[in-house]
């Protein structure tokens, strides 16, 4: 599963999504995961976790080497001109 969007903002490029029997939604690729009693709910919980995610990020400068090449990776999924505060 891909998501293309999320609460309105556009994704520059989808995040990849697995879901597991137990609804788990994973991303390998920013190494995040959700879960929830239905498909939908991990999804929206997902969806949640990257907005939190985004708001922490739009409020921290402060990274290791590691923190910052995962926030460009993070970011890699925003369209930077809609967030010109990044």
């Amino acid at each position: 599963m891909l998501i293309n969007e999320i609460e309105g903002k556009k994704l520059k490029k989808p995040i990849k999504v697995k879901i597991s029997k137990y609804y788990i939604a994973e991303s390998d690729d920013l190494n995040l995961y959700a879960e929830g009693i239905t498909e939908e709910e991990a999804i929206n919980d997902l969806k949640m976790t990257v907005l939190d995610i985004l708001q922490d990020i739009k409020n921290d400068d402060e990274y290791t080497k590691g923190g910052k090449e995962w926030k460009d990776k993070f970011l890699a999924y925003f369209q930077l001109d809609d967030h010109p505060k990044y």
